[in-house]
Formats: C-alpha cells, structure tokens, sequence
C-alpha cells in the first residue's frame, strides 16, 4: 500500500465557513478575530484527546483591512483562545500605507509531536496583505518552531488573534473566510 495523504475540512459541516466575523477596530488589546469568537460560529474546537502524534493541521483565515497611516499590526494562531497560547504570530510589523477593504491571508502549519497535559506542536505560518511585504509568522517558543507545555487531553479553541498598534476606527480588520483542515491522521 502506498503513503498518500488526506485533506478533510473540519469546520462545521466540513465546508469553508464564510460567516463575517466581526471588525475589528478602535482597539489595541489582543483580540479574536475568527468569525463567532471563543463561542460559537468559526471559532474551531478541537474536542478533548483528538490530536494525535504525526498529524498536521492547516489553519487559513482570509479577510479584509483598512488603516490610516501605517499602524503596527500583530496577527496570530491561538491554541485556547487568545487568553491561551500563542502558537505563532507575526510579532508588531507596521502595516502599508493607506489601506482601503484590501485583501489579507494568513496560512499556518502545525505538526503535532507529543500529546497530553504536556503535548507539544511545531508552528509556522505566514501573512500577506496588510503588510508592505509578506509577513513570517514564526512560533512563539524560544525552541526553534517547537511550542510546548500545551494540554491536548482537554477541548481547545484554535483561533486568530489581532492586536493593533494603534487605536483609531480606521484601522480595521475583518475575517471573511476561517478554515481548520486536518492533512492525514496522525500515527495512531
């Protein structure tokens, strides 16, 4: 038998979900942007116990930003909700210039290596569009792209998180589009 790997959405339904989130604006505190939150609509939740050593998930939010000036922009995957832990993010980057409803896409990778009430998961990722170049969003740990420490045993949001530089109502961030796809099964 040959290896070969499967794609399967797992967003409600298991198709794109395209509700809108919310616009995010007038704020400098860290924030979900994923469509529905940390409760409901496109906010993922991986269920208690579902990872597994060997998997990859793939994690795409596509949207739309507006800014005055050249405001810094932090983006970022979330593992718990945005109050939980940075998977990996941008960092504050300042975004172009006079921005109006441009596209953005953000695209992360996460290959999970351990599991448990210390599991652990490499992140990487990248962002295009509200910046003047394409962003690397590098994981949050200080071991390579190793994120550890992460409790897999329990349920566990996967969300973006935005924070923006600058507090103005024409900064504004929106996503339009939220996807979490499992790329094969892990080992088990």
């Amino acid at each position: 038998m040959s290896n070969y790997t499967v794609s399967c959405m797992l967003n409600a339904g298991q198709y794109s979900a395209l509700n809108t989130g919310a616009a995010y604006a007038s704020s400098t505190t860290i924030t979900d942007v994923s469509p529905g939150g940390n409760t409901a609509g496109q906010a993922f939740t991986l269920p208690a116990s579902y990872l597994q050593p060997g998997q990859w998930l793939r994690v795409r939010a596509r949207g739309i930003v507006s800014n005055t000036a050249t405001p810094n922009l932090t983006l970022g995957v979330y593992l718990g909700g945005v109050a939980g832990t940075p998977l990996c993010t941008t960092g504050a980057i300042a975004t172009a210039s006079s921005l109006s409803n441009n596209l953005w896409s953000l695209e992360s990778d996460l290959r999970i290596v351990t599991v448990g009430t210390s599991g652990s998961m490499y992140a990487i990722g990248s962002v295009s569009g509200p910046y003047a170049a394409a962003a690397f969003m590098p994981a949050t740990s200080s071991s390579g792209n190793l994120v550890s420490s992460l409790n897999t045993s329990i349920a566990n949001l996967i969300t973006i998180g935005a924070t923006w530089g600058a507090n103005s109502s024409s900064n504004s961030l929106q996503v339009i589009d939220f996807q979490v796809i499992r790329d094969n099964e892990g080992s088990s």
